[in-house]
Parts: C-alpha cells; sequence; structure tokens
C-alpha cells in the first residue's frame, strides 16, 4: 500500500511546485544509473518511483546477491561505485531522507542474529556510504529495519525483492513522511494506550 504523506498547511501547493524539481532529479538519478556500462549488471535492480510523498529508490536484490553479499549488510564493490555516483547528486539537491531495510519471510540462520538485525545493519551500511560520499549526516531524517513486515510481494513471502532497501526523498511539502499506518489501525492503538 502507498504511504500517507501528511501536508503542512499549504503544504499541497509546496509539493506541486516542487514536483518540476524532483523529476529533474529523477532523470538525473535515472540517467546515471541507465546509462554507465559499469552498472549494467545492476541497473534493473534500481527501481525510482514518484510516489504521494516523493521520490523512492529501491535497491531490489534478485536471485543472488545484487547490492549486499548473501545474508550480509556488506555492500559490493559494483554496488558501492553505483552509491558513489548517485550520492553526490542527492547531497547536491539538500533533499532530507529517510532510508529503511526489508528482508523476506526466511528465518536468518543461526542463533542471535534475526532479520531485523539484517534489515537494519542494512539500511545502516547505505546510510554510512552516502556520507561517505557526500550526503550529510543532517540529510537523514530516519534510519530503520522492518525485517519482513512489509513485504514487496505479499502473496510470495520468500520472494527475492522482498529483499530490498528503500531510499525516500520526500517533497518539501510533506510534514510527516513516514505515517504508513492505516487510519482505524491507528485509532486502535490510540484507544489501547488510554
Amino acid at each position: 500500500p502507498p504511504r500517507i504523506g501528511k501536508a503542512a498547511g499549504n503544504g499541497d501547493t509546496v509539493v506541486k511546485e516542487d514536483t518540476g524539481q524532483m523529476q529533474n532529479l529523477k532523470d538525473e538519478l535515472e540517467h546515471t544509473v541507465q546509462n554507465n556500462e559499469e552498472f549494467k549488471s545492476i541497473a534493473n535492480q534500481v527501481e525510482m518511483t514518484m510516489t504521494p510523498e516523493g521520490l523512492q529508490i529501491e535497491f531490489v536484490e534478485n536471485t543472488g546477491a545484487v547490492f549486499f553479499e548473501t545474508g550480509s549488510s556488506v555492500i559490493r564493490p559494483v554496488a558501492k561505485e553505483l552509491i558513489s555516483k548517485i550520492a553526490p547528486i542527492i547531497a547536491r539537491s539538500d533533499r532530507r531522507a529517510i532510508i529503511e531495510g526489508h528482508t523476506d519471510a526466511m528465518p536468518y540462520p543461526g542463533q542471535g542474529y534475526t532479520n531485523w538485525d539484517l534489515s537494519t545493519d542494512r539500511a545502516l551500511s547505505l546510510s554510512r556510504l552516502l556520507m561517505a560520499d557526500g550526503v550529510s549526516q543532517k540529510q537523514f531524517l530516519q534510519i530503520r529495519g522492518y525485517a519482513d513486515t512489509k513485504l514487496k510481494k505479499a502473496d510470495d513471502p520468500t520472494h527475492f525483492s522482498n529483499r530490498r532497501v528503500t531510499l525516500l526523498l520526500p517533497f518539501k511539502g510533506i510534514q510527516d513522511p513516514t505515517l504508513d499506518l492505516p487510519k482505524d489501525a491507528f485509532q486502535s492503538e490510540k484507544q489501547a494506550v488510554v
């Protein structure tokens, strides 16, 4: 389900005015990823989508390791190169950013380390690499891991596309780009607290 962005005051107007700039940013990022021979092997695994909240960039794993070593938060060399090319573009945009790590529903093998750890560690690894390549720490709003609680392909919980890291660059008029609980769930949670 799409996220629900909350616009502040004249936020709708700000979002409309910001759409052109965001589209230019998307075009520049897509050009960098798609028109570079060294990224040919992973370019199709980078999905960029305009959502009601902003630009969503997903780094989606395939049947094998694409961005991260299998079962690890270690970023693969070709993925590091790709990030080193897009990070300066994101830094120049001065956009706020949210990073989310996700896994499929296969339990992490072994004891003491879970999909929660893996999804969070992958989100942190991406943030560290972005910062090393020029993105300011102040640009980050949140960095979080979801394990398998927000599946991309809910009808197939172990599908490889559920293993991904998402980078969201919200529109400037979006006050709360993280509000993604359905309204009724929020109401019942609020009642439970009272």
